[in-house]
């Protein structure tokens, strides 16, 4: 008995220890982000210096690149998650996600519900059946048929609720919401970049930037311009054809 209580002491603290460094790890990959942000930030307000406008944004454009390709970056960016090297352990965390979100999907209230009533259904008929059978008379067989209005008593059998699981990372382990975000405005003279901080302890860095979208960390000289992406079946798209956006 004791051995047990002990292998459940050690391996809570191991798992606890493990979603520790997980999160460590995505705090350190926001910091990155934000370090990135304000790079790329700076090399956008030294080519409008240079040019007199700024780098142009779009759904074919990357910034990153087109910064690079003018020795205005030391190497094109991209978010700090796709480089790196300790990623598949949130990616067996999703798969866990996964198999849980389907067991629960056998145990779908709905489901059984409708299968309980049809199972149901049929005994009853089969019985009805009998009974017409075995009672010739009408007035017995009305009183021991069994009505199918009594099933409806039974919609609060089984009450289990599906689990719901939001997609956090795609197939390859990496966080479907992180990406560089950059939208710039030539007319207006303005710019600005958006990053997504996953840690839970960087929320409110997004929140209380200045900026319009609680979702995104957002850097430029005009805050209020739409630099946001959603989640369209799993993947992530920009809101507006004048964004650019690198994974």
């Amino acid at each position: 008995m004791k051995i047990l209580f002990k292998l459940i002491i050690l391996l809570s603290i191991l798992i606890g220890m493990f979603f520790l460094t997980i999160e460590s790890l995505r705090f350190s990959r926001d910091q990155v982000r934000i370090l990135n942000a304000q790079t790329l930030s700076k090399s956008v307000q030294y080519y409008y210096i240079k040019q007199g406008e700024y780098p142009p944004s779009g759904n074919n454009e990357n910034v990153c690149y087109y910064l690079y390709n003018r020795k205005l970056l030391d190497k094109p960016m991209r978010d700090p998650a796709y480089l790196s090297n300790v990623i598949f352990f949130e990616k067996n965390i999703y798969l866990i996600k996964q198999f849980i979100r389907e067991l629960s999907l056998v145990f779908n209230s709905k489901k059984l519900k409708e299968e309980y009533k049809t199972l149901k259904g049929t005994v009853v008929s089969e019985f009805n059946e009998l009974r017409s059978i075995i009672v010739n008379s009408n007035n017995d067989k009305d009183s021991n048929i069994v009505s199918d209005d009594n099933l409806a008593e039974d919609d609060n059998i089984i009450n289990i609720e599906t689990i719901n699981f939001d997609k956090i990372i795609d197939n390859e382990g990496i966080p479907i919401e992180c990406s560089i975000n950059y939208v710039s405005n030539n007319i207006d003279k303005t710019f600005e970049i958006s990053v997504f901080l996953e840690s839970k302890y960087s929320k409110n860095r997004m929140r209380w930037d200045g900026g319009n979208d609680s979702n995104r960390y957002e850097i430029g000289n005009n805050l209020k311009m739409n630099s946001s992406s959603k989640l369209i079946n799993g993947n992530l798209t920009t809101t507006a054809k004048n964004i650019s956006l690198i994974q």
